[in-house]
Parts: C-alpha cells; sequence; structure tokens
C-alpha cells in the first residue's frame, strides 16, 4: 500500500523558501526612499509565502518521486 505524503510538509518548505527569497531580494535590491526596507520585505514575504506555500502543496507527488 502506497501512502501520499504529508502535504503540510511541503506548505511549509514552500512559505519559508518564499519567506528567505523576500529578506533576500527586499535587502540587496534598490530601496526606495519614501517606503521603508521592513515594509518592503514584509510586503514580499507575505506574496512570496503564499506563493511558494500554494507552488509547493499543489502537487506533492513529484517531490515524492513517484
Amino acid at each position: 500500500m502506497h501512502r501520499a505524503p504529508k502535504y503540510q510538509v511541503f506548505i511549509a518548505a514552500g512559505l519559508i523558501v518564499g519567506i528567505v527569497v523576500a529578506v533576500v531580494s527586499g535587502y540587496t535590491g534598490a530601496g526606495d526612499p519614501t517606503v521603508g526596507r521592513g515594509k518592503l520585505v514584509g510586503y514580499l514575504a507575505l506574496l512570496l509565502g503564499c506563493l511558494g506555500g500554494c507552488w509547493a502543496a499543489r502537487s506533492p507527488s513529484r517531490w515524492s518521486g513517484s
């Protein structure tokens, strides 16, 4: 019997990857003086975290090798 992997792990992994990408891109890119880097990183973390979580949860079977 083949058991499906737990998808919560993939959502969390995608969320973490999205947040890491947001922090790196927020602090290394050109900043707008009217908007602080903290707001930019927060916005990118929300956006990329959600996108990463959704992308990772979309098809967990591709990660399990089956």
